[in-house]
């Protein structure tokens, strides 16, 4: 009678347990490898780096809200504003703070060609975040 390894001698019954001796193995390669590489990721760099007592900034960027008219007034924060006096005022803000935001309402009625020319100062002036405002749909 041929002997199996799944079966226990004595009785002639399946052995229904794991066999350990595999995971043992794979346990004890990772085992290695982990150990191996732990050194490579424990590395050390020593810096002297400067000291400074300031605190970080944070400031709030300026706000803007540039409303044109159906009929060609402009209003820089609910203030009558000249298109001259906008430039040179737009120009400074920009050059002190780049971070401005600016907000452009518009009312339904202005022609498209007056606000696609108030926006090619707005860039030239050198703001960067300019907002169109909307009204949302009511239904």
């Amino acid at each position: 009678m041929a002997t199996s390894p799944f079966t226990n001698h004595d009785t002639d019954e399946l052995i229904s347990d794991i066999n350990m001796t595999p995971l043992i193995d794979v346990l004890l390669v990772l085992l290695i490898i982990f150990l191996l590489a732990l050194p490579i990721v424990e590395q050390v760099i020593r810096l002297d780096l400067p000291q400074a007592n300031s605190q970080p900034l944070h400031t709030q960027p300026a706000l803007i809200n540039l409303t044109l008219r159906a009929n060609g007034t402009l209003l820089w924060n609910e203030n009558s504003i000249s298109p001259t006096t906008l430039h040179a005022h737009l120009t400074s803000v920009a050059r002190n703070n780049p971070s401005t935001e600016l907000y452009l309402y518009a009312e339904q009625t202005v022609p498209y060609a007056h606000i696609a020319s108030l926006l090619a100062t707005l860039q030239a002036t050198g703001l960067t975040k300019i907002n169109l405002v909307t009204k949302p749909l009511t239904h």
